[in-house]
C-alpha cells in the first residue's frame, strides 16, 4: 500500500483549515518533552553504571564467573 503523501499534502493545502495553537498549549507540549527527556536522562545516568558495576562484580568475585543473559539476548550470542 502506497503512502500517497503528495496527494494528501495537496488535499490539505486546498481544503484544510489551518489550526492555531495557543501559547499555553505549545508551552505545555514543550514542558512535557523537557520533563520526559530529564526522566530518561536521569534513569540512564543511574541504571547504566549500576548494570556495569554488577557485571564487573559478578566477573571478579562470582563463583562461576559468568553472567546469565535473558533468553531473547542469549539466542543471538550463540
Amino acid at each position: 500500500m502506497a503512502c500517497s503523501c503528495k496527494k494528501i499534502n495537496r488535499f490539505e493545502d486546498a481544503f484544510g483549515v489551518p489550526e492555531e495553537e495557543s501559547i499555553l498549549g505549545k508551552s505545555g507540549r514543550y514542558f512535557n518533552k523537557a520533563i520526559l527527556f530529564l526522566i530518561a536522562l536521569g534513569l540512564s545516568i543511574v541504571i547504566v553504571p549500576c548494570v556495569i558495576l554488577v557485571a564487573i562484580y559478578k566477573i571478579v568475585w562470582g563463583k562461576d564467573n559468568r553472567i546469565i543473559l535473558p533468553k531473547f539476548i542469549s539466542k543471538y550470542m550463540e
